[in-house]
């Protein structure tokens, strides 16, 4: 119950984000409620709100970077301090040791990261208020995993008292990494590429909404296009990851 209630907070705060990025980008009121319906409603998503599972943490943090990156292209560049490069810094590595899932914002983290140099006044500084935060976090959580109790029937970690372990699971190799065949039998490529877009044509009228609302709260506004070009960027991997998970070629 407690990890149900883990999810179902983690996913409200994702909705939360997505909906503060919206009325930062300039959204009304209705393409606010309807961009965190689109999301909170959306039938993958909600399963994976409603049970123990870590996905609606990793949905929270990479709502959580969307948001950040929003922030940074909409100040000036001399407004970007750096107490804005350590929460950069500090919420990647977050993302990044909670579930390697969050590889599918990259392009959030890059342009973020671009966001934070593109000043020459103390970039030293910047560069080192993202990459010391980050390092600092990754390494801690993943080297922190040597203290779990590797026996425990369930979650079972595998072999935390090595290196070579913990890189394992950090990586999810047991899973398969980004490829789900290990375990899922979908067949073949194509049927697996059937099987997604016959769930993404079945939830059309949301994700239709959603594109919709989006793209006319920002196809004309230039200065806001940074944030288009990373979100299109989200997108383009997440789809990637998405059939290379119901392929039957390893990721």
């Amino acid at each position: 119950r407690r990890l149900s209630l883990l999810s179902a907070l983690g996913h409200s705060g994702a909705a939360f984000f997505i909906g503060m990025t919206a009325r930062r980008l300039g959204v009304s009121a209705i393409g606010v409620i309807a961009a965190e319906a689109a999301f909170a409603f959306f039938p993958p998503v909600w399963y994976q709100g409603v049970q123990p599972e870590v996905f609606a943490i990793a949905h929270l943090l990479i709502s959580l970077l969307i948001l950040q990156m929003t922030t940074l292209a909409l100040k000036a560049p001399e407004q970007r301090t750096v107490r804005d490069a350590v929460f950069v810094g500090l919420a990647v590595g977050i993302a990044g040791s909670q579930h390697p899932i969050s590889v599918i914002a990259c392009p959030t983290f890059l342009i973020s990261g671009i966001l934070m140099m593109v000043r020459p006044y103390e970039r030293w500084k910047r560069f080192a208020g993202m990459a010391i935060p980050f390092f600092i976090t990754l390494l801690g959580f993943y080297a922190s995993l040597h203290f779990l109790d590797s026996g425990s029937p369930w979650p079972n970690w595998g072999d935390m008292s090595t290196a070579v372990g913990i890189f394992s699971h950090a990586t999810r190799a047991e899973y398969g990494t980004f490829s789900l065949m290990k375990f899922a039998n979908y067949g073949n490529f194509f049927r697996g590429t059937d099987i997604v877009l016959k769930d993404l044509a079945g939830s059309w009228t949301i994700l239709g909404l959603a594109f919709f609302v989006g793209w006319y709260a920002l196809k004309e506004q230039e200065d806001k296009l940074v944030v288009t070009l990373g979100l299109a960027g989200n997108v383009l991997l997440s789809l990637w990851f998405l059939f290379q998970a119901v392929s039957d070629r390893p990721a």
